[in-house]
This record gives structure tokens, C-alpha cells and sequence, in this order.
């Protein structure tokens, strides 16, 4: 597989960079598959058909073999990083995805959209940390390693779940039309 069409304008970009070494990687892996992470699967108003979309791209992304499988995720409102908090051991597995996931870096690119805030509450007298995650995130992984994360930050440009489907159901389009077979997403 090559860069998309729409990436190959003379400009190189973080998001090109990682796109062709992403390339690299999936040629060498035994096994390619995207996390999906919702906030909610009740999503906010004005995210139902945008997670619905994602789900649909994921669905043909498996059908056009761009990727082997996925799977969808809740990480829920709000995640607490308090001290008493971190040291249950309830949430460990969640709280280690979501700092997995809000540190990924590759070259220029940096995840972004978890969003840290303080509670500061007067009349519970209660102070913690909290991590807000987005309302999607897209994880990328080959062979169980993070390899991407959507949405991500690249120059002055960031990157939400949908470039990732549509970067690769693009270039699925280009190769079936120059095959000569149509596809439609």
C-alpha cells in the first residue's frame, strides 16, 4: 500500500511521515487492529452518527483487509487520578490505556483531546485530578503495540479518528479502481 493520492503534494507532514512508516509496520506485522474508544455508548448530541460513521468505516476497513479486526471500548466520563483512587486496583487496566493512549508520540505527532481538570469543590471540601477522554479515539495497534492514536496533534493541524479510516479507505478506493473493481463506503 502507498501514501493516498491526497497526502502526496510535495508537502511532507508529520502526519505523512507516520502514515509511511505506518505502512512499513503493517507489511511487517502478524496482526493489524484499531482500538475504538468511546466516552460514552450513549454518545453526546451531535456524536451519534459521527460514532456511527466510525463504526460503519471500521466495519469496511475489516471487510477491505486494511485491517485485521476492531473493537470498541468505554472509558466513560471521567477518569479520577487521585492518590487514593490510583492505588485501587479496579480501575488499574483502564488508567493504564488511558495513559498509554494520551502519551503517544511518533516523530511530530502527538495524541491529544485528553483533557486533565482539577474539582475543586467548596462545599464537599473535595480536590482531585481528573482525565476527560475524548468523545472518540481512535488506538492503532500491530501485535498488541500502539502504533497510533486519533485524534493527534501534527504542525497546526489535529487529526481526528476520521482521517485515519478515511487515509486508509481512500487508498483502498484508488487500488479497486485502478484493479478495476468499484467500491463503494
Amino acid at each position: 500500500m502507498t501514501q493516498p493520492s491526497g497526502l502526496r503534494r510535495g508537502r511532507e507532514t508529520s502526519l505523512t511521515q507516520w502514515w509511511s512508516t505506518h505502512e512499513n509496520r503493517r507489511r511487517r506485522a502478524d496482526e493489524h487492529r484499531v482500538r475504538m474508544f468511546v466516552r460514552s455508548f450513549a454518545p453526546a448530541p451531535g456524536q451519534h452518527e459521527r460514532q456511527q460513521r466510525l463504526i460503519s468505516g471500521l466495519e469496511s476497513a475489516v471487510g477491505a483487509s486494511l485491517i485485521d479486526s476492531y473493537e470498541i471500548s468505554m472509558l466513560g466520563e471521567r477518569l479520577c487520578y487521585c492518590c487514593q483512587c490510583r492505588e485501587s486496583s479496579g480501575a488499574d487496566r483502564l488508567r493504564e490505556t488511558v495513559d498509554q493512549l494520551r502519551g503517544w508520540e511518533d516523530g511530530g505527532l502527538a495524541a491529544s483531546g485528553f483533557e486533565e481538570r482539577d474539582i475543586d469543590s467548596a462545599i464537599t471540601d473535595e480536590q482531585y485530578r481528573v482525565i476527560v477522554p475524548p468523545e472518540l479515539t481512535l488506538g492503532v495497534y500491530f501485535d498488541d503495540t500502539l502504533a497510533g492514536v486519533f485524534p493527534c496533534e501534527g504542525e497546526v493541524h489535529v487529526y481526528q479518528p476520521d482521517t485515519y479510516l478515511t487515509m486508509g479507505l481512500d487508498q483502498y478506493a484508488e487500488a479497486s479502481q485502478d484493479s478495476g473493481k468499484g467500491v463503494t463506503f
